[in-house]
């Protein structure tokens, strides 16, 4: 923006194309995580199988427990990472 005459400089202004999108890192993770599935699922026929993805969300539920809470504080902006506070309280969340 011009300071003087409050113009918006158009030429300095990103340019959203395609291509910058695929460059992001977040699009990059998301197409490695497609291809990951993609591979084990071709590599293993119990890959996609109820059972199987029942028991990796179970096995993840813990860790879910524990980091949610981390989450809330870290959007809050108190960014307080004390990490076994946070397994108390979750260990005491699961015990109930």
């Amino acid at each position: 923006m011009n300071k003087e005459n409050g113009v918006l400089d158009i030429k300095k202004i990103r340019k959203i194309s395609l291509l910058n999108i695929i460059w992001q890192w977040e699009t990059i993770l998301l197409f490695i995580l497609i291809m990951v599935a993609i591979i084990n699922s071709n590599l293993s026929p119990y890959f996609l199988d109820y059972t199987n993805l029942m028991n990796t969300t179970f096995n993840f539920i813990e860790k879910a427990i524990i980091a949610l809470p981390m989450i809330f504080v870290i959007i809050c902006g108190d960014i307080d990472i004390s990490v076994a506070s946070i397994i108390a309280l979750s260990s005491v969340f699961m015990g109930m």
